[in-house]
């Protein structure tokens, strides 16, 4: 009797960006249709790197391009939340932005108006006096 290989697991990779000015002291957010605030981000997709698509999400998300080079400073593995769902990495990077543009909020405010998705991305980036090098945390399902 043979056994067949397990298939490949699901991956739905994203990246999420964290915009930042006046030092690090506030945010960009961006509003969601539920009331909540939510850090620029999305999907990868197929042939894209993870930095590619954070200057993608950064310039649908927002409109600009004038934001600086992301760098990467988090990466997150949420296993499958159910048996043969998908697991999503989470790429988190941060960038400086001009302050001309978008909804900024002090760093502390910020992080009590973040959907709870988001807040698990930049729970160690919420300091900016901080600046931790790239780092794997696993989230437990």
């Amino acid at each position: 009797m043979s056994m067949s290989p397990d298939p490949p697991p699901l991956i739905h990779a994203r990246v999420c960006t964290l915009l930042t000015r006046a030092g690090g002291h506030e945010w960009l957010l961006m509003p969601t249709r539920d009331a909540q605030w939510r850090l620029p981000g999305g999907a990868i997709r197929d042939g894209e790197t993870p930095t590619e698509a954070a200057r993608r999400v950064i310039h649908e998300d927002t409109g600009l391009d004038e934001a600086g080079e992301p760098v990467l400073r988090v990466h997150l593995w949420v296993p499958p939340s159910f048996p043969g769902g998908p697991a999503t990495p989470t790429y988190v990077f941060t960038a400086h932005a001009p302050d001309s543009v978008g909804e900024w909020v002090h760093h502390r405010g910020a992080v009590s108006l973040l959907e709870p998705a988001d807040l698990v991305c930049v729970a160690d980036l919420a300091d900016p006096r901080r600046t931790p090098s790239v780092h794997y945390q696993e989230l437990f399902a």
